[in-house]
């Protein structure tokens, strides 16, 4: 992974990236303890969050972002789509994702239930992340995801499930 992220800072000079390397644990989830070793290098308003196997559009970090600009928003996540692998494991994971879990979320989602945030995508403003006490407030959840949605919406702050065209989807 540093030598891609090393490669990207020589094919592009002028932009401005950074690699955290820090083994310290935080708590017992360790992607966690990755996020909270990363925000001191985070220089920006706005936290996007995002697993590692997501394919977006172009303008993905534009529309995540922009309900973010309302104080009352809390947190934006994004629905997804499983797209298998070769094999049946992988056949029976997309098939739960596409044919029980999003649309379930969809049907909760219409009915007004805001109570969901994934990891497939969550942004946060920096601020609001502090007022529920950092990522220090989530370093021995699992469902860390879940966990951050709830914290900002006990803060009456609310939760926006962003919906791509179709192509901001989990690989």
């Amino acid at each position: 992974m540093l030598a891609i992220v090393q490669r990207l800072q020589r094919e592009f000079p002028l932009r401005d990236l950074a690699v955290a390397i820090d083994r310290r644990q935080h708590g017992s989830n360790r992607k966690v303890s990755n996020l909270i070793n990363m925000v001191p290098l985070a220089r920006h308003e706005f936290l996007v969050l995002s697993d590692s196997d997501v394919k977006v559009e172009r303008d993905y970090l534009a529309k995540v972002v922009a309900p973010l600009h309302d104080d009352g928003v809390g947190i934006v996540t994004c629905a997804y789509r499983g797209r298998p692998r070769r094999g049946l494991w992988s056949l029976l994971g997309a098939s739960f994702i596409n044919e029980w879990f999003m649309p379930s979320v969809r049907v909760a989602a219409m009915a007004g239930s805001r109570s969901f945030a994934f990891g497939s995508t969550i942004a946060i403003r920096r601020q609001v992340l502090a007022t529920i006490g950092g990522f220090m407030a989530i370093a021995d959840q699992l469902a860390d995801d879940y966990r951050l949605g709830e914290l900002t919406r006990r803060r009456g702050l609310r939760t926006v499930f962003f919906r791509s065209r179709g192509r901001g989807l989990r690989d």
